[in-house]
């Protein structure tokens, strides 16, 4: 059975902690060379990405009901874009056990 949203709260976000991983941090360098060894290759395209955030559930007139430190993460292979994905079900799990 699926519980209705509560009305009126409000989600706030702020950043705390971005720490790319090995991909995207090779891809601001320079390019690889062309006669790249294996383990170039792996690191490549390894590396954690991470995403902390500090979330607060306010009411419309400020109130704070709920304060976290949410923290979404890829530890070996994936995209950046996973990273965010993981964070929004942990978000998603902080709101089911709380509201």
């Amino acid at each position: 059975m699926r519980r209705t949203p509560c009305p009126g709260i409000v989600l706030l976000l702020s950043i705390a902690l971005l720490s790319a991983g090995e991909k995207t941090t090779q891809a601001q360098q320079k390019p690889a060379p062309i006669k790249a060894s294996a383990i170039q290759i792996l690191r490549a395209v390894a590396g954690a990405t991470s995403i902390k955030v500090h979330a607060q559930f306010v009411t419309r007139n400020g109130q704070t009901l709920l304060e976290r430190d949410i923290e979404g993460k890829v530890r070996f292979f994936g995209e950046n874009l996973r990273a965010t994905y993981n964070l929004s079900k942990a978000v998603a799990k902080v709101v089911r056990e709380n509201f």
